[in-house]
């Protein structure tokens, strides 16, 4: 992921130096600007981490006093809205609300009667959809998904509990077949 890091001005100065720490870490400089570019961009972050920044302004000679320092945290957003639905006797669908640009995968896990979850599917970016099938019918089945790269994941959607229905026969009618 990236952030953008922007500034006002400072006179005189060639350009500005860029430093940044990790949660309570050490500054280091992380890149530079030319005259009079007030923005820069730092990429390759990681998610759930926070990085704090500060900017000075440099000439050949020297350096200005640094900026005041701002906090930013890199959030990777979690799928919402997982809503479950019997389809069929022994399948549940699922859907969920993709809030993210950058995943590259989905993992959608189950829990049956609030045992340990289990990843019973990795589907690709950006699809929000998902059958089980063949389930045992009557047990309380447990959702949740989350998104994924392969550097780290986003928290868990909300879960979604289930019942699989087993119908029983409907419309039961009687005829008559003798009158004796």
């Amino acid at each position: 992921t990236y952030k953008k890091v922007t500034w006002g001005d400072s006179r005189f100065q060639q350009g500005f130096s860029i430093l940044r720490r990790e949660e309570a870490g050490d500054f280091t400089e992380i890149g530079t600007t030319s005259a009079d570019e007030l923005t820069f961009t730092d990429q390759g972050l990681l998610f759930g981490v926070n990085y704090q920044y500060y900017v000075r302004a440099f000439t050949d000679l020297n350096y200005s006093d640094g900026s005041n320092m701002v906090w930013e945290q890199t959030i990777f957003p979690a799928p919402d809205g997982l809503s479950g639905v019997t389809s069929i006797d022994n399948a549940i669908g699922l859907t969920w609300n993709d809030n993210c640009t950058f995943e590259e995968n989905y993992y959608v896990e189950r829990s049956i009667e609030w045992s340990p979850y289990e990843v019973i599917a990795v589907l690709d970016a950006d699809i929000t959809y998902f059958t089980d099938t063949n389930l045992e019918h009557g047990p309380l089945h447990i959702y949740r998904v989350r998104a994924g790269t392969s550097l780290n994941y986003s928290e868990y959607s909300s879960i979604d509990t289930t019942i699989t229905y087993f119908p029983p026969p409907t419309d039961l009618t009687t005829e008559a077949t003798s009158y004796e």
